[in-house]
């Protein structure tokens, strides 16, 4: 989220600080800062932190299944059916078991149907969206919108309607992090290289369906 990355450096200079830096990417990282920075940050202890596996995702679910809800509320097939939907992404796994419980109480299950783990993935889907959208800032809200309302489109087209609609309008390097940043928040997706590159929205539908 830092606009000016630098002030990292500033920090690390600071011997009352201790920098832990969490990013998505960590090549995107380095690319914004100078090679000062970068060679400290690369010296320094990385903790490399991958998707789950469907079999982890089991595992947690089940144990919040154990404490959070009654004995054969869910099933392990419905569980082993929500980690794989969620595709490695341990907060919508937990988002769909949670809506889905919440909703078989609100109606008076005493099981979790299957209709209703079906919407919990759609709905925790949408939630988890609009807390992505909800994250960002006025600026990178204009950018979405341009995608949203123009898109497929690419990044100097995007930049030169940004422009138009803010003041004080950020550099294209900053817009190019914008992108970057919601492409990994799943809200954009990218098709093409480097100069032909064009933006668009996220096609809700295409997510990994619950089987």
């Amino acid at each position: 989220q830092l606009e000016d990355p630098s002030v990292i450096y500033d920090l690390h200079s600071l011997p009352q600080f201790a920098i832990i830096c969490i990013a998505n990417k960590e090549e995107e990282l380095f690319s914004r800062v100078d090679d000062r920075l970068v060679s400290r940050l690369r010296s320094s202890e990385h903790v490399r932190m991958d998707k789950y596996h469907d079999e982890q995702l089991y595992d947690i679910l089940s144990a919040r299944a154990k404490w959070g809800l009654d004995e054969d509320v869910i099933t392990d097939d419905q569980i082993y059916r929500i980690a794989d939907a969620a595709a490695g992404d341990a907060r919508l796994a937990i988002g769909i078991l949670r809506t889905a419980a919440g909703k078989a109480d609100r109606e008076n299950h005493e099981r979790i149907p299957d209709d209703i783990l079906l919407d919990a993935a759609e709905d925790a889907r949408a939630q988890i969206k609009q807390k992505s959208l909800d994250s960002l800032t006025p600026h990178q809200r204009v950018v979405y919108d341009i995608v949203r309302e123009h898109g497929p489109v690419g990044p100097s087209e995007i930049h030169e309607r940004y422009s138009e609609d803010v003041d004080d309008p950020r550099t294209k390097r900053t817009i190019r992090t914008y992108l970057s940043k919601m492409e990994q928040y799943n809200l954009l997706e990218a098709e093409g290289t480097s100069r032909d590159r064009e933006y668009s929205l996220v096609d809700s539908a295409a997510a990994s369906p619950m089987q």
